[in-house]
């Protein structure tokens, strides 16, 4: 793209993106390109047009961003991201304030919000991402046990099972949980098979037992996508936007978004890299793509386990969401890898 085109490009994004409002000739030329002529401008609008990077919403009005254009200047026109300190500041004191890994990420989410103004997205790990560090079986009451497994950073799983007179069975359930640790501590649950598991069955010689304990253990620790959790924040920061003011179109944006399955949906585009920016009509949901999703990968020790992310407009400040992004995945990263576990 000519030089001046992306200067032009540019100066209408950033316009628009303060401003909400369609970007005309004469404005671009008084605050962005004083030197260049409004006509000048005008017909490199029509050009960028055109070539699908604006578009005109009505005759009269100026021009606001397409898609292509926003994508254009997020890889080729976005000056470097940068956050400035405060943000950095209030991020870091809000994932200090537990050692519980669930709340950890979930202030995660609460403080990206807070910092961006729009709604926050963060996908938990499934456990099959993890190591598991701790199996535990406790009875609940005489028809159940609570099976635990304790994961990476404190994560915690579990699953209620039907257990015939649980409650005069602590020994065994004791016993059973040792073998399990000490068989599975420090493995990947995403290496674990049947066979790992059949193997156990020498330690573990009720045919009964073995059907009440491992098969529901085999299938917690086997669970993918059906296993991911994913949280949504900040639905009142979105709601400010000017693009929600329609409350069609409102109602099936917040429609979608109560649904578990979309969020996961939307979420696993950030699931290894860097931050990913998915743009409007890139969307794999089509009542969203009036939107824009920034995602990023988080793990311990540089692992991804799950990814937290933005949903707003379109029309968002791109450089200062991948900078918030990417700084709370980095800082998200670290406060998970610095938990004590199961320890």
């Amino acid at each position: 793209m000519e030089d001046r085109k992306r200067r032009i490009l540019q100066a209408i994004i950033d316009d628009y993106v303060h401003t909400a409002e369609p970007v005309g000739s004469r404005t671009v030329a008084r605050k962005y390109l004083p030197g260049v002529s409004p006509a000048t401008i005008r017909n490199e609008m029509a050009d960028l047009e055109e070539q699908g990077y604006l578009e005109q919403p009505h005759v009269s009005a100026g021009r606001i961003p397409a898609d292509r254009g926003y994508r254009f200047y997020v890889d080729e026109l976005m000056p470097r991201p940068d956050l400035p300190p405060q943000a950095r500041d209030e991020m870091r004191r809000e994932l200090a304030a537990t050692p519980d890994p669930d709340q950890v990420i979930y202030r995660a989410g609460r403080a990206l919000s807070r910092s961006t103004r729009y709604a926050t997205l963060v996908l938990k790990p499934s456990l099959r991402r993890l190591t598991v560090r701790h199996v535990q079986f406790t009875p609940v009451d005489r028809g159940h046990v609570l099976l635990v497994v304790v994961a990476d950073a404190g994560f915690v799983y579990n699953r209620l099972l039907q257990w015939a007179d649980a409650a005069d069975q602590g020994e065994l359930l004791q016993r059973l949980s040792a073998i399990l640790t000490q068989a599975l501590a420090g493995v990947s649950a995403r290496e674990l098979d049947r066979t790992l598991l059949e193997q156990l069955s020498d330690e573990v010689p009720s045919r009964r037992v073995r059907e009440m304990a491992l098969t529901p253990l085999l299938d917690l620790l086997g669970q993918g996508q059906e296993g991911e959790q994913a949280y949504l924040d900040g639905m009142p920061f979105l709601l400010e936007q000017p693009e929600f003011r329609d409350v069609d179109r409102t109602r099936q944006v917040l429609d979608r978004l109560q649904e578990p399955e979309t969020l996961v949906t939307l979420m696993m585009g950030g699931e290894v890299g860097d931050v990913a920016v998915v743009i409007g009509r890139e969307q794999p949901v089509a009542e969203l793509q009036r939107c824009s999703v920034v995602l990023a990968p988080y793990g311990p020790g540089d692992r991804p386990v799950g990814v937290i992310g933005l949903i707003g407009p379109t029309r968002m400040d791109y450089r200062f969401t991948v900078a918030a992004v990417q700084a709370m995945a980095d800082m998200l990263s670290e406060t998970l890898e610095r938990l004590p576990g199961d320890e």
